[in-house]
């Protein structure tokens, strides 16, 4: 990865990097400003009132969401008084907070990149983008990981690692548990097929040795010593984003050290899989936007860049949908080899949508398609909550209609409020494109008519991943009684998660004694443990800053010295956040992407707050 970031006048040394801070402390060193600056405040304040909004809406959730589920039972929330009264006063204190805190970003800047530049790195950890400082920090980032990976042994997974599983091990006819019928093919590809045909590999090679289900840990060693060493390059690339050493060692210390990473680099599930290709191609993503497509003028680069963009696609069933958008955004924008990327693209469409599709399937056995009930899936939990509220709402043909794509009454009797499980799983596999399309229409019209229940759906399922309430939870094995009862349904699985005795004891100890179980119920430092601080806060922070960065000087600053593009290095966010919306519950990992990219993208609008404030010329010393 290093070679392909590295090449086409982005060199990093040490040299470079005292030439930068001389630069910097002569050149930005300097008030920009004095008095008050209105445009500043205006930002600080929109920025404060739209986090202030999540807060307050995580504070109504309790009430939304009480007595649930258990994972709703310690919301970032907890701290705060029962009563309105009382926490109303409490939540504007935050909200002051952020607003001051934004504008002594805006407005001084320069004296704050002049402070944290002072700080010198060590000589043996530079953290600058370097084989050794990658190396030796991945190594760091490992170390630290290694306990929560011996205690998870052999790993940790879901239902769906174990349809997986299931279907790699038995023949045709295959259960679909989603439909609850056989299917007459060896695989379906509601799950990506392609992190089946890996987790099956690697749990096959371990029974094969005698060895169990180690075959299983030993993919969570690879992926661990994969992500640790993609995370620790991360730190290394916001040397090129002209992020301070200080700011450096924060990132790489969230990396170590915040449990979340080494949990779910412990955890064998399809959403990690997918971050092990994701977090490259949005580093070479950034690079590409930094220097105005250069980076891709490298074959090499290219290909490598758009061959992790199609195992993007392929192991994630809305890569797809995240990919092709930000690759039409990127010809557009980028004016350098456009016709190249644009053919690039192409080409690694027809490759992994296609030609491997027709080649891998008919040789495995048969893939069947999963249904069209994920796509239709919010729209079916929109149509059910007004059918439970206003079931007069639908005249009789309607609902005729209704009933060819999915059955109104079952999914009526198994409506979940806060995942669209239950009601997506009445979806009628023998529905034709008529048919939803006239569904479609029913669903959309029904929605101007009752837009408030339409929201409220959707806020109840997707909801909590964009405001600061549900903290961060790890998957185990997903309690006996869910195993055993997978078991049952697919018959004789010869896979054992179970955890030896002394690792669950300690990794309970671990999980309920913790400094991170401690601290995570704390005011203001509890908000780091939610999913919405890393769905929604920091890709909206990093917009802001972005727009408030470009706007003086954009012609002299962006559009020149590697044509800086701040708001396109953001396109692969806002599509991450976007896609949350169709999502069926408010898991935590969907807001892994996000979450494993956090650093990448402050750093990226800390590029841009620096560039904007930067003399004429000076913008790309790196």
């Amino acid at each position: 990865m290093q070679k392909v970031v590295a090449h086409s006048s982005m060199k990093s040394s040490h040299s470079s990097t005292e030439q930068h801070a001389a630069l910097t402390a002569s050149n930005i060193a300097k008030p920009s400003k004095t008095g008050f600056d209105k445009r500043a405040f205006g930002y600080s304040l929109a920025i404060a009132l739209v986090l202030l909004g999540t807060l307050f809406a995580a504070y109504a959730a309790k009430t939304i969401v009480s007595g649930s589920y258990s994972e709703y039972e310690q919301p970032f929330t907890s701290w705060l008084p029962q009563n309105p009264l009382a926490a109303a006063p409490i939540l504007m204190v935050c909200g002051a907070f952020i607003a001051l805190a934004a504008y002594l970003l805006l407005t001084r800047f320069s004296q704050i990149q002049h402070v944290l530049e002072r700080i010198k790195a060590p000589s043996f950890l530079t953290l600058e983008l370097t084989r050794k400082n990658v190396i030796v920090s991945a190594l760091f980032i490992f170390a630290l990981w290694l306990p929560i990976l011996i205690l998870m042994y052999p790993t940790a997974t879901t239902v769906d690692t174990f349809n997986q599983l299931y279907q790699f091990q038995t023949g045709s006819p295959t259960f679909y548990p989603t439909t609850i019928e056989l299917v007459d093919a060896e695989y379906i590809d509601h799950h990506p097929v392609m992190d089946t045909l890996l987790y099956g590999a690697f749990w096959k090679a371990g029974y094969d040795l005698g060895l169990g289900s180690a075959g299983l840990f030993a993919l969570v060693i690879v992926q661990s010593i994969i992500l640790a060493a993609e995370l620790s390059f991360c730190c290394c690339y916001l040397s090129r984003l002209n992020v301070p050493f200080v700011l450096r060692a924060l990132a790489l210390l969230f990396f170590a050290l915040f449990p979340v990473f080494g949990h779910y680099a412990a955890t064998v599930l399809k959403d990690v899989t997918y971050l092990t290709f994701f977090i490259p191609w949005t580093i070479i993503w950034l690079e590409s936007c930094r220097t105005n497509g250069a980076t891709l003028g490298n074959p090499k680069t290219l290909v490598v860049f758009m061959v992790l963009g199609g195992f993007c696609v392929i192991t994630k069933k809305l890569g797809l949908f995240l990919l092709l958008p930000c690759l039409v955004v990127l010809v557009a924008a980028i004016s350098s080899y456009r016709l190249r990327i644009a053919a690039s693209s192409v080409a690694m469409l027809v490759v992994f949508c296609a030609l491997i599709p027709a080649i891998v399937y008919p040789a495995i056995g048969g893939v069947a398609p999963g249904g069209k009930q994920e796509s239709l899936g919010p729209a079916i939990q929109h149509v059910t909550a007004l059918l439970r509220e206003q079931p007069d709402a639908f005249s009789e043909s309607e609902l005729e209609d209704l009933n060819r794509v999915f059955n109104t009454k079952q999914a009526v009797r198994d409506f979940e409020e806060f995942r669209s499980d239950g009601a997506k799983s009445a979806y009628q596999s023998s529905a034709t494109n008529e048919d939803i399309a006239r569904f479609l229409q029913i669903w959309a019209s029904q929605g101007l008519k009752h837009p408030v229940t339409y929201l409220a759906a959707t806020f109840k399922t997707c909801g909590m991943l964009y405001i600061p309430f549900m903290k961060f939870t790890y998957y185990t094995d997903e309690d006996l009684s869910v195993r055993a009862a997978i078991f049952r349904t697919y018959g004789d699985l010869t896979v054992d998660m179970s955890h030896p005795q002394p690792f669950v004891d300690a990794y309970n100890y671990f999980i309920n004694e913790s400094v991170e179980h401690r601290i995570s119920d704390l005011p203001v430092v509890s908000l780091f443990f939610t999913m919405g601080f890393y769905g929604s806060w920091i890709p909206f922070i990093a917009l802001a800053l972005c727009l408030y960065a470009r706007k003086p000087l954009a012609k002299r600053t962006f559009e020149s010295n590697h044509r800086l593009r701040p708001l396109l290095g953001l396109v692969p966010t806002v599509f991450s956040v976007a896609l949350m919306l169709i999502t069926p519950v408010a898991s935590p990992r969907y807001v892994l992407p996000l979450l494993f990219t956090a650093p990448l993208l402050l750093g990226w609008a800390w590029l841009a707050l620096y560039s904007s404030q930067c003399p004429t010329g000076q913008e790309g010393i790196r």
